[in-house]
């Protein structure tokens, strides 16, 4: 008798909203991206910088910057470390690209060191980037019980591989209800911040 219901609200001296995330399956299809429309800040961040929206679904799961589970601390830094190597990757590349890297005639880079340090610095970040969207998309599957339904044991490799934006979009899917907090760029899991007269509660 009496209590909260999934889904509802109630106002007072506060309000509590209360987010149910799916369990055994995806909240919707891997192609899926445009479920909340094209313009959707979670779709655009997942074309456009994957390592970011990454990093906070990794901050709602409770990982730290390298996809495992950390302490409280260390998640709280999670968004700020991957936001980081972001910048530093991309400040970096463009330096080498504009200042230190030169091109033949036909537009194409010299042999240099400089154009091999690029090189060697892109792969870096982009194992890094496969792996912490892997980690990140095994964890939920392990926490919410979503089982592999294809590639034979190696969807996670694949999807984060093969796929990147597709895979980060629907995690950030299925870790957060858009409808009950709207989704933020610049927050660190991604989300509306909740007011101090608010309570948000994960049944998950």
């Amino acid at each position: 008798k009496g209590g909260l219901v999934k889904g509802q609200s109630f106002t007072g001296v506060g309000s509590v909203v209360i987010s149910e995330v799916p369990m055994g399956e995806w909240r919707d299809d891997l192609f899926d991206c445009c479920a909340l429309g094209p313009c959707h800040p979670s779709l655009l961040c997942s074309f456009f910088c994957a390592p970011i929206i990454t990093s906070q679904v990794m901050t709602r799961m409770k990982l730290n910057w390298l996809g495992n589970a950390g302490s409280k601390e260390e998640v709280k830094q999670t968004f700020k470390f991957v936001c980081g190597l972001t910048i530093a990757y991309t400040i970096i590349s463009k330096i080498l690209d504009l200042f230190l890297i030169t091109y033949d005639n036909y537009g194409l880079p010299n042999p240099s060191a400089w154009l091999a340090t690029k090189n060697i610095i892109g792969v870096v970040f982009f194992v890094y980037s496969i792996v912490i969207i892997l980690r990140t998309r095994s964890a939920i599957r392990r926490k919410y019980d979503i089982p592999e339904r294809h590639c034979g044991g190696c969807e996670d490799c694949c999807c984060s591989l093969w796929c990147i934006p597709c895979t980060v979009a629907q995690m950030a899917r299925h870790t957060s209800d858009y409808n009950k907090r709207k989704a933020k760029i610049f927050t660190k899991d991604g989300l509306e911040e909740v007011s101090n007269d608010d309570t948000y509660i994960s049944m998950a």
